[in-house]
């Protein structure tokens, strides 16, 4: 099969993708935690849009936020049977949970599907590398840098609770120059 065959059996294939949408929990953050959304999966465009509720789906509404699909992890979570994760190739991450695991596993396969066929296209059509795709590397040594950062805040942080006990225990001062 040439490369522009599977490129057109992917395209075919991903424009009868059926759109699914439905109302999923989002994780916003520790204070907020978890916000009730309605999600919309957008197929033939690859993305994955979420309102803060079902009335103010397409018809013109702009939407809460957007992720691109293409080039993105779908994860079941291993905290329950209702929560999944989509990790987009932007760094982007939405956390997410489903009514029961029965949903979970109909949201996770479809937004695999969708994720897998823009995946596939955006590489054969050179997006991938562009404006969708984070080379695997850069996350790892981003994670990396991230993590050495926060080691090194933390040791940071140890060293002067000690220099200041020092000072309280001596009476001392200790010139940081």
């Amino acid at each position: 099969m040439t490369q522009n065959k599977l490129v057109e059996s992917v395209m075919d294939l991903h424009t009868k993708q059926r759109q699914f949408s439905g109302q999923l929990y989002k994780y916003t953050n520790v204070m907020k935690g978890w916000q009730y959304r309605y999600f919309l999966v957008d197929a033939n465009a690859g993305l994955l849009h979420y309102f803060l509720c079902e009335g103010e789906k397409p018809d013109g509404t702009v939407p809460r936020g957007s992720v691109h699909l293409a080039g993105a992890v779908i994860c079941p979570s291993d905290e329950d049977s209702k929560t999944f994760t989509v990790n987009c190739a932007s760094g982007d991450m939405l956390k997410l949970r489903a009514t029961d695991a029965r949903a979970r596993q109909e949201w996770v396969n479809g937004l695999r599907a969708v994720a897998e066929s823009h995946t596939k296209v955006s590489y054969y059509n050179g997006v991938i590398g562009s404006k969708f795709f984070v080379d695997p590397n850069l996350l790892l040594l981003k994670a990396t840098s991230a993590a050495s950062l926060h080691c090194l805040t933390q040791c940071m942080n140890i060293l002067q609770r000690n220099q200041h006990a020092q000072q309280a225990r001596t009476g001392f001062v200790i010139d940081d120059d």
